[in-house]
Parts: C-alpha cells; structure tokens; sequence
C-alpha cells in the first residue's frame, strides 16, 4: 500500500496522528474502506510511505512501519536522520530538499539501493559504509568542498548513478574525474558515461590511478592476512589453545617480568637455564597445541555424527506417522 498525504496536514514532527490521517485519506475508498477502518490498519503492512510538503521538522514513530521499502521524505525541514532504525527492510529513501547537515545513523538501513540528499546542507560524504547495496546516489546541491569524497565513493562496487551537481567542488573537468575514479560507475548526472569518455579520463589520471591501484593492492593484501588471522585464532579459540601456537606463553612469563630479565642478568649459567626453560615450555605448548587441535576435529565428528543420527531419527518418524 502506498501512501500520500494531503498538505494540509499540520507541520512537526512525524506522529501517530499523521499516519492515522495519512491511512485514512489514502486507504481504499467504498465498502472496502468501510471495513478495513473498522478491523484497523496494520502499519506493519505499508511498505511505501510518502510524506512531503509538510513542514516536519523530525522523523519519529516510524519503528513499526517494519516493512517500508520506500520512503518518501522531501521538501521538509528535517535537520537530522535519525529514528530509522527499524527499517531493515528499507531500499529506497529521499530525504531531498531538507535542512541535514550530517549523514548519520543508517547503521541498520543495509539494503538501501536508492539514497537521495538533493538540496540540503551537507559539507562530507561519509557514514555509508553499511550501504554496500546503494546503486543510486544524488547529493547534488550541497555543501561539499573537499573532490576526495570521489574516493570514498569508489569503494561501492553497486554504485551505477551518482548526482554530484551544484557542490562546490565540482570543478570544469569534474565529470572526468568521477570517470576516472569510479569505474563501476554508469551515469553521472544521469547521463550515461561512454567508454570513449572512461578511457579518456583514466588516460588524463594515469599516474594518479596507478598510485591509488597499488595502495588499494596492498590495503586489500593487509585486510586479507588479518582475516585470515582473525579465523585461524577464532579456530585456535574453539580448540581452546589461542596463543599457544609459539612463544607465547613464554614470553608473557618471562621476557615481560621486569624480575625474570634481572635474573638473565647473573651469568652465563641463568641464560642456560633460561633457555633449556623455554625449549621445555615451547614443546609443552606445541603438544598442547596439537592435542587441542585433534580434538577439536574429534568433537566436530562427534557433532555431525549425532545431527546425522537425529536427522535420520526425526525421517523415519515421519515416514511412520505418515504411514
């Protein structure tokens, strides 16, 4: 159901009333009507929503609109997004011709395809991370000075049409630098990016490209290694053996004890020792380590053995009570 309120509504705040007279004016008209108002509107139902021209000046009571995928909120005098919470299920939002001034609080709002911030008072393209659906990107008439948000941008791999026009950084050859820099890019300014024109402007930043390309290489390698990092000492964890693959216990009894590194100090003989302590503790480790890690293994086998058995328990009771 899609909604569209009357103008004549009184400015504020988005409350329940608001929505009542929005359900209202535009439900289904006739017997239909009848009887939908008197069983009650379920708001959870409305997935397109379209409040303009009203004066709000903030988004509220929106939480229990769960399933809008739309959502209509321009030519307001919203000054902050915020209260969107809710809205997981949101993928097309404008908040065109308003009063913002900061991108913020969309942490939820993943699997927004369409964002529209034409005409309000933005200085920074930031806080989008989480959008990593977004194809549709218009930010034209704002604040923004600074050509780097074109980098920031770049990282969207759906982005297809971004609107940039009327910022001030928007210098003459700004579309060849757009072009350049964001090559998933189709349209900008909603007009399409020929190849001609791409290869042109990649040409003009050759260098500049190559520079960012290599840094973006080795960024990707770094985050790579970390992850794998991140899963091998998760595996570690569930094995219970984390920091026992090496040195590590070592290291945190001994080589970090202000006393332990005055005690090397005394002569050949404590080194010694020291040593012949450490290969001693470094192989109890490994066969902690390794014992740790068989039965991990032991008890994942065991675990896929017992699902198996009640998958199969749970078919031959079926197959019974059905016949």
């Amino acid at each position: 159901m899609e909604l569209v309120v009357r103008s004549d509504i009184q400015p504020g705040v988005i409350d329940t009333k608001i929505l009542q007279e929005a359900i209202k004016e535009q439900g289904p008209k006739g017997e239909a009507g009848r009887l939908i108002e008197e069983e009650g509107y379920d708001l959870k139902e409305i997935t397109h929503l379209r409040l303009e021209f009203l004066n709000i000046l903030r988004i509220d009571h929106l939480w229990m609109m769960t399933s809008l995928t739309k959502l209509q909120l321009a030519n307001n005098i919203i000054e902050k997004i915020e209260n969107l919470d809710a809205l997981v299920n949101l993928k097309d939002l404008d908040l065109s011709f308003n009063r913002i001034k900061v991108i913020e609080n969309l942490e939820n709002l993943e699997k927004i395809e369409i964002f529209t911030l034409f005409q309000n008072n933005i200085s920074r393209v930031e806080n989008l991370d989480c959008l990593k659906n977004l194809e549709i990107f218009s930010i034209g008439n704002n604040n923004i000075e600074d050509e780097s948000c074109v980098l920031y941008l770049r990282k969207f791999k759906n982005l297809r049409c971004l609107n940039m026009a009327g910022n001030p950084c928007t210098h003459e050859g700004f579309r060849e630098y757009v072009a350049a820099f964001i090559p998933q890019l189709v349209y900008y300014e909603y007009k399409l990016l020929t190849e001609e024109e791409v290869d042109l402007a990649r040409t003009m930043y050759l260098k500049d490209l190559g520079t960012l390309e290599r840094e973006e290489a080795e960024e990707l390698k770094a985050t790579e290694a970390q992850e794998e990092r991140r899963k091998t000492e998760a595996l570690h964890s569930e094995a219970f053996v984390e920091q026992l693959d090496g040195d590590q216990l070592y290291q945190r009894m001994l080589e970090e004890d202000p006393t332990g590194q005055a005690l090397l100090l005394v002569g050949e003989e404590a080194e010694e020792m020291f040593n012949s302590f450490k290969e001693q503790i470094s192989n109890v480790t490994a066969e902690i380590f390794e014992l740790g890690q068989e039965q991990l293994k032991l008890r994942k086998a065991e675990l896929e053995q017992f699902t198996q058995c009640v998958t199969q328990a749970k078919t031959r009771s079926q197959k019974q009570s059905q016949e």
